[in-house]
């Protein structure tokens, strides 16, 4: 199996149990700040495990382009098992979760608009604003796909920085 390919999928996968393990515990949580920052810092983590991986696969040598593009494809292979199931999740398993985290994400939207002293015209429309989105939509979470691909590349950018070891010009 390819370098890519295995980290693609356990980035995926690792997505998927993080997933489900807030379900199962309290699916309001998915929208929690603490939890959004989490799934990031681990996948990035995992990323910058396998460009290290790489490199050491390599002799202990990595250009930037290789690590970009390694790394970027394992984002694409994760990003893409992370939506497939999230779809799966969201309008075959259980689709009541739609209206669960809907309304999380309007109470902290509400309760956020508040804190700021905002008038009730202002979060009136924000509410409508919000009930009128599909957010777990297929259409919706393909797009949210190429949304993750763009901010892939740019972490993707950022770890290959991390990861190269240019080979000595002179030995």
């Amino acid at each position: 199996m390819s370098h890519n390919l295995k980290y693609g999928l356990f980035l995926g996968f690792i997505s998927i149990a993080l997933t489900l393990s807030i379900v199962m515990i309290d699916p309001t949580l998915m929208v929690a700040t603490w939890f959004q920052i989490l799934s990031l810092l681990i996948n990035i983590a995992i990323m910058v495990i396998a460009g290290i991986e790489l490199r050491k696969q390599q002799g202990g040598y990595l250009s930037f382009k290789n690590a970009f593009v390694s790394t970027l494809i394992i984002i694409a292979i994760g990003s893409a098992i992370s939506t497939v199931y999230s779809i799966i999740q969201f309008n075959v398993i259980d689709p009541s979760l739609k209206e669960t985290i809907s309304e999380s994400v309007i109470n902290r939207t509400v309760g956020m608009l508040e804190n700021f002293g905002a008038d009730d015209q202002v979060i009136d429309e924000a509410v409508a604003n919000l009930e009128g989105q599909d957010t777990f939509g297929t259409q919706t979470l393909l797009m949210g796909y190429l949304y993750s691909l763009v901010g892939g590349a740019i972490i993707a950018l950022i770890i290959a920085a991390i990861v190269k070891k240019k080979e000595p010009e002179f030995d």
